[in-house]
C-alpha cells in the first residue's frame, strides 16, 4: 500500500453511522418524514439502500424505473436486493413515457447493440485522440456534431424522466430524495445535474467508488451486484469504465494524487501516466464548467 491508498482508506463502520445520521438530520432539517431514492440493480444505489433503510427504516422507498433499454439482470439485481433488506419498493415501467417524449426515435435501434455501442465509444476515443471521453469539451462536441446532439438528447431525456417520477413519489409522501452519486462521479461530470444530480442530499457524494465499494461490502450488499460492471443504464452494453477509459481504481488514484497536489512528474512513481492525470484535470475542469449553471444577471450581493 502505498501513499494514494492509505489516503483513499476509511473506516466502513465510523463512515456508515456517519452517513446515517447524515440522512436523518437532513431529511429533519428538511422537514421530510422519510427518503425515496431511484434503485437501479447497481453499487451505488445499492449502498444508498442499505443506508436508508438503516437511517428510516419504515419510511424509505426505492423506485425501480426500467424501461425498454434497460439491463434485465439489472432489475432483478434491484428486486432482489429491496426485498432482502426488506425495503418498500415501487417498480415502474417509465418506457411509455419515453415514447410520448420521441425519445427511443432519437437512436434508431440498430444503432443501440452492444458491439456497435462499444465501437462507437472506442472510434470516438481515436478520432479525439483522447482517453477519458469526460476531458472532452461537450459543449463544442454538440456544437459541431449533430449526431452527438441526437445521442445526449436520447440519454438525458432518460435520466430526467427518472427524476421526476422520484420527486412526484417523493411530494406524494412527503420525503426527500436521496441522491447516488459518488464522488468520483462528480468530479469528472460523470452524471447529469438536471438528472442523477438532481436531489435533495447527496449521501454518497464525499466517498470515491472504491471507498463505495468497501462500504457495500461491509455493509454485505450481494457481492453479484458489488462484481459487475458499473452501467449508466441508459443503453444496452455500455459501462461507466468504458466512457471513463480507465477503472475507477486508477482514476481515485488520481483524483487523489489530483486533490493532495502532487507534482505531474511524481506520476510514474505511482503507477500514473502524465496524459491520464493531463486528461482527469481536463475532466474536472469540464465538470466544474458544467455545474456553473444556470447563468443568470442576478446580483450576486443579494443572495450573500
Amino acid at each position: 500500500m502505498d501513499k494514494l491508498d492509505k489516503f483513499i482508506e476509511i473506516s466502513p463502520e465510523e463512515e456508515g453511522a456517519r452517513i446515517i445520521d447524515f440522512i436523518r438530520e437532513s431529511a429533519e432539517k428538511l422537514n421530510k418524514d422519510g427518503v425515496i431514492f431511484g434503485l437501479s440493480g447497481g453499487i451505488d444505489s445499492s449502498l444508498v439502500a442499505s443506508l436508508a433503510k438503516e437511517a428510516f427504516p419504515d419510511n424509505s422507498l426505492a423506485l425501480i424505473l426500467p424501461e425498454k433499454d434497460s439491463s434485465e439482470e439489472d432489475m432483478r439485481d434491484a428486486k432482489q436486493w429491496a426485498e432482502k433488506l426488506n425495503l418498500e419498493y415501487e417498480k415502474i415501467d417509465i418506457t411509455p413515457i419515453l415514447e410520448e417524449f420521441g425519445t427511443y426515435e432519437l437512436v434508431p435501434d440498430i444503432f443501440k447493440k452492444s458491439f456497435l455501442v462499444k465501437l462507437g465509444v472506442r472510434s470516438l476515443k481515436f478520432l479525439t485522440g483522447k482517453k477519458v471521453l469526460h476531458s472532452l469539451r461537450f459543449d463544442e462536441l454538440l456544437k459541431r456534431r449533430v449526431e452527438a446532439r441526437f445521442a445526449f438528447a436520447f440519454g438525458m431525456s432518460k435520466l430526467r424522466v427518472r427524476m421526476i417520477m422520484l420527486y412526484k413519489y417523493g411530494f406524494l409522501k412527503n420525503y426527500t430524495v436521496l441522491g447516488t452519486t459518488n464522488k468520483t462521479e462528480y468530479l469528472l461530470g460523470h452524471y447529469d445535474i438536471h438528472g442523477d444530480g438532481a436531489v435533495d442530499i447527496e449521501c454518497l457524494l464525499h466517498l470515491y467508488k472504491t471507498q463505495v465499494r468497501k462500504m457495500a461490502r461491509f455493509l454485505r450488499v450481494d457481492e453479484i451486484i458489488i462484481e459487475k460492471a458499473p452501467s449508466p443504464d441508459l443503453v444496452p452494453g455500455l459501462t461507466d469504465e468504458e466512457v471513463m477509459g480507465i477503472s475507477f481504481e486508477k482514476i481515485d488514484r488520481i483524483l487523489v494524487f489530483i486533490e493532495k497536489g502532487m507534482d505531474e512528474s511524481e506520476a510514474g512513481k505511482y503507477g500514473l501516466s502524465k496524459r491520464e492525470v493531463k486528461e482527469v484535470k481536463e475532466a474536472i475542469s469540464n465538470s466544474v464548467r458544467r455545474r456553473e449553471r444556470p447563468l443568470s444577471l442576478l446580483d450576486s450581493s443579494i443572495t450573500k
